[in-house]
């Protein structure tokens, strides 16, 4: 199931970056990328932003607007294709670990 998974995830965020291409983006510099993540409880949400944090795979924060336990996860990247993919499957399993789900990233376009 997961491997299911990752391989869908992958092509999602291959079909993005060519968006990103499309508007001109030039995916070797870098950027902040924000990943996404919902959480069950804010106990969750609060194990898996001090997680990221001391792992040292990205700063994060605590949104807790909504009823809702979200956490952003920001990495400073550049988005090409192997680089965005392997970060997007890896936070994707660290979601897992902590019972979240991780929904997704963003970044802005970079050009010239």
């Amino acid at each position: 199931m997961l491997l299911q998974e990752l391989l869908e995830l992958s092509s999602e965020d291959s079909e993005a970056l060519k968006g990103f291409a499309g508007q001109g983006d030039i995916a070797e510099k870098e950027r902040p990328v924000d990943f996404f993540f919902e959480c069950n409880s804010l106990d969750a949400a609060k194990d898996l932003s001090a997680y990221l944090r001391s792992a040292g795979y990205a700063e994060s924060s605590l949104d807790l607007s909504d009823d809702a336990y979200k956490v952003t996860a920001t990495i400073v990247m550049a988005i090409d294709g192997s680089r965005l993919i392997m970060a997007s499957g890896l936070l994707h399993c660290v979601a897992r670990l902590f019972r979240a789900e991780y929904t997704g990233w963003g970044a802005i376009v970079r050009k010239g």
